[in-house]
């Protein structure tokens, strides 16, 4: 059994205590894989991940709707170009303000594109780094607001419940949070990848 055939195994063990506090499962960009994604989605959760930065996405290929546009034979075209980050089509994208709770505020910008490796369509958030890749947030909510995207993923790095035995979630029927407040699961072992759950 793989890494990821593990974890899976593990949130589908505990899915329907987890849908009873959130839908949103938010993890690293070790889980950004088809495999992980497919299978979490399919009980019922909306994911929120990173992508690498070499991550092939494609634009959705806009319909011709000009009644001059030659008729074509064949499929229709499905996407688009492959996006380049570092000329990104504005067309395409929108541009927001981003603040963190620091104050500090970033220029990122946010599309519905195609992912290649997860197969389906998905919201993104490009945020840029100064002389750096830039960060590539998204979820497959492809609804949700980009603020909220960079908001839960950044949950990860906060530990408000522990996970005491890596092999089984912690027992949440006496410890639900707040409405509106967030839940975060994490491994105690720094070797396993970190996951999170927070509500909408």
């Amino acid at each position: 059994m793989s890494m990821l055939d593990w974890y899976v195994a593990l949130v589908r063990s505990k899915a329907t205590e987890l849908l009873s506090l959130t839908d949103i499962l938010v993890a690293d960009a070790f889980f950004s894989k088809y495999e992980f994604v497919n299978e979490v989605i399919g009980m019922g959760f909306r994911f929120v991940g990173r992508l690498r930065a070499n991550s092939y996405l494609r634009y959705l290929a806009i319909p011709d709707s000009s009644s001059s546009a030659p008729r074509r034979r064949g499929r229709k075209k499905k996407y688009g170009e492959k996006v380049d980050f570092s000329n990104l089509d504005m067309s395409v994208f929108t541009s927001f303000i981003y603040e963190d709770s620091k104050g500090n505020k970033t220029r990122c910008h946010t599309a519905v594109v195609h992912s290649r490796a997860l197969k389906r369509d998905i919201r993104i958030v490009v945020c840029p780094v100064e002389n750096a890749e830039p960060l590539l947030y998204f979820s497959t909510d492809t609804y949700m607001r980009p603020e909220k995207i960079i908001g839960f993923y950044r949950t990860r790095f906060q530990i408000e419940f522990g996970i005491r035995d890596a092999k089984q979630f912690t027992d949440f029927s006496h410890s639900r949070p707040a409405t509106g407040s967030g839940l975060t699961l994490r491994s105690i072992f720094p070797s396993q990848p970190s996951m999170s759950a927070k509500r909408s």
